[in-house]
């Protein structure tokens, strides 16, 4: 069951973090992690499942040990090293519920806005991280951000305003 597990717990950690090294670290931690309570799963998608959540939690913390886990965190209160343009827009936002809208986009969608406006990463490195051309990660980028407004109406009934950036 390991065997056929491990590519396809790795493919989502490689998609989350891009990055292979780190990808396989916290493959073999999450296997460590559920090794232990392996016989309570009959169920072969149950494993998947619990597996694939372990490995997410461990991305999220290492994303969290390197401040980039919330992105509400560091572009909405200032802490990053200037505020871009992005920080302004963001800065009227409702941190709750740009979080809330944020879970609702797919895992694309909200790995370019990391890489991009977290991370702070030009298009071409973006591009090379994804296998994409640098026109097509600010297309990506813009749809992910059109997205993102639409999510965030959805969650608060209203559009996302930047006032507070203006006073």
């Amino acid at each position: 069951m390991i065997r056929l597990e491990w590519p396809r717990i790795h493919r989502i950690v490689v998609a989350e973090t891009g990055n292979r090294d780190d990808a396989e670290d916290l493959t073999q931690e999450a296997f460590a992690r559920v090794l232990p309570r392996l016989d309570g799963f009959a169920d072969g998608g149950a494993l998947h499942a619990y597996l694939a959540q372990v490995a997410r939690n461990l991305v999220r913390d290492r994303w969290r040990r390197r401040r980039f886990v919330d992105p509400s965190a560091s572009v909405l209160d200032g802490t990053a090293d200037g505020p871009g343009p992005e920080a302004l827009a963001l800065a009227g936002l409702d941190r709750a519920a740009l979080s809330a809208a944020l879970g609702r986009l797919p895992a694309e969608y909200r790995r370019v806005l990391r890489l991009r406006l977290i991370e702070g990463r030009s298009s071409d490195q973006v591009g090379a991280l994804l296998g994409r051309s640098a026109p097509a990660v600010r297309q990506l980028q813009h749809r992910a951000l059109v997205r993102l407004r639409a999510e965030f109406a959805a969650v608060t009934g209203r559009m996302p305003t930047t006032e507070a950036a203006d006073a």
